[in-house]
C-alpha cells in the first residue's frame, strides 16, 4: 500500500483451517503477527469476484494498522491506491469506500450468481459506509481489506477497492 508500511505477501485461508493465518506467517511457521490472508470462503482466491483479505492490526503500524487510517476521509483521499502482485501480474487497485463495522453484527458473503448481485450487495454497504470517495458501478472483481479497529470491542475497520480505470478486465 503505497505510503504505508503494508508490504506483505497475501496468501489463502484454507477451508479446513479458515483461521490458520492468524497465528502462522505465510511460510506455514508459527508467529503472533500471523500473515494477511484471503478469506477462505472465497472459492476462487484472488479472482473472488470479493476477495476479502484479513490481517492483524498490530502495533507499530505493522501489518494491516495503517488500514485504520483511512477512516480519515483526507487519508483515504490522499493514499487511493493499493497495489497487489500476483504470480502473474500487478494490479493497481482504487480505494472507492471504507467502513467501520461491528463484526458481531456484520454479515459477510463470497460467492455471489453474477456481477449484478455483487453490485446490488455492495450497494448496500456503500448505503452504510462512512467514507464513499466513489460510487462505482460495475464492481466485480473487488476486494476488501479488513481489519481489527478499537472502537468498540469488536470493530473492524474495511476498505474497499476495485480495480483502477487501468488495469479493468
Amino acid at each position: 500500500m503505497p505510503g504505508t508500511t503494508v508490504d506483505y505477501p497475501i496468501v489463502r485461508g484454507q477451508p479446513e483451517s479458515p483461521g490458520f493465518y492468524l497465528t502462522h506467517d505465510a511460510g506455514g511457521e508459527r508467529s503472533a503477527w500471523g500473515a494477511p490472508y484471503i478469506d477462505a470462503e472465497c472459492a476462487r482466491g484472488d479472482e473472488s469476484p470479493l476477495a476479502i483479505n484479513y490481517g492483524h492490526h498490530l502495533s507499530g503500524s505493522t501489518m494491516f494498522a495503517p488500514l485504520v487510517q483511512y477512516s480519515s476521509r483526507d487519508f483515504a483521499e490522499g493514499h487511493r491506491t493499493i497495489r497487489v502482485y500476483t504470480h502473474e501480474k500487478k494490479i493497481d487497485f482504487e480505494v472507492f469506500a471504507v467502513d467501520v463495522t461491528d463484526a458481531s453484527s456484520e454479515s459477510k458473503l463470497t460467492d455471489f450468481a453474477d456481477a449484478a448481485e455483487l453490485d446490488t450487495y455492495l450497494g448496500d454497504k456503500l448505503s452504510r459506509c462512512e467514507i464513499v470517495l466513489d460510487d462505482p458501478t460495475n464492481l466485480a472483481p473487488a476486494w476488501a481489506f479488513v481489519t481489527c479497529t478499537y472502537q468498540t470491542s469488536n470493530s473492524r475497520t474495511v476498505v474497499y477497492v476495485t480495480y483502477s480505470t487501468d488495469n479493468r478486465i
